[in-house]
């Protein structure tokens, strides 16, 4: 059975190999910028459409995954994700278009990271701390708050401020930050 880690960098290599930007974003970019937790889907945004639906297709099917035409056609139109499995795992990856402002922005903003002797690209950890505020389930919360405990020192602050603001989530920003900075601070002593 295959790793987490081909599925991703196989995934990865089939964006890069067709030129169509991505991000990896979800459980594996907090995998990567936050906490280990258990995960067992890569979730993407990718700059694509359905005149490319036929070469992913095959690009996917050449590094082992399954997916149908009609499923990336029938997500583009409707807005929603389709899922690229691996035949060699139980793991899949879940993609989709960048429809919205807040997925167009992921991609713009996306992170070079290099995982163990691949670059990918993952959302930045602004966008993946204000995102998964803005989701907001518990698992959600503890995803967020362990991104901006590991990533602190580098996050520009104005900016999540400011995207918090402009998607409503500036309480649970402001409560997220005193939290952590009251547990770090505790630590240090």
């Amino acid at each position: 059975m295959r790793k987490l880690e081909e599925v991703i960098k196989d995934a990865c290599t089939v964006f890069s190999s067709l030129r169509i930007p991505y991000v990896i974003v979800g459980g594996v970019a907090v995998n990567l910028l936050g906490r280990a937790r258990s995960t067992f889907d890569v979730d993407a945004i990718a700059d694509i459409d359905a005149a490319g639906a036929e070469r992913l297709v095959r690009a996917f099917k050449r590094r082992g995954f399954e997916v149908s035409r009609e499923d990336i056609e029938d997500a583009l139109r409707e807005k929603g994700h389709f899922s690229v499995f691996d035949s060699r795992s139980g793991y899949r990856i879940d993609c989709k278009g960048a429809y919205t402002t807040n997925e167009k922005r992921a991609l713009s903003e996306r992170k070079r990271l290099r995982v163990a002797d691949k670059f990918i690209f993952v959302d930045s950890a602004e966008d993946l701390i204000v995102m998964k505020l803005l989701y907001g389930s518990g698992q959600d919360i503890l995803d967020a708050e362990s991104v901006y405990a590991r990533q602190r020192p580098s996050l520009n602050m104005r900016r999540i401020s400011a995207e918090a603001r402009a998607l409503g989530v500036s309480e649970e920003w402001a409560s997220l930050r005193r939290r952590v900075d009251r547990l770090m601070a505790g630590r240090k002593r």
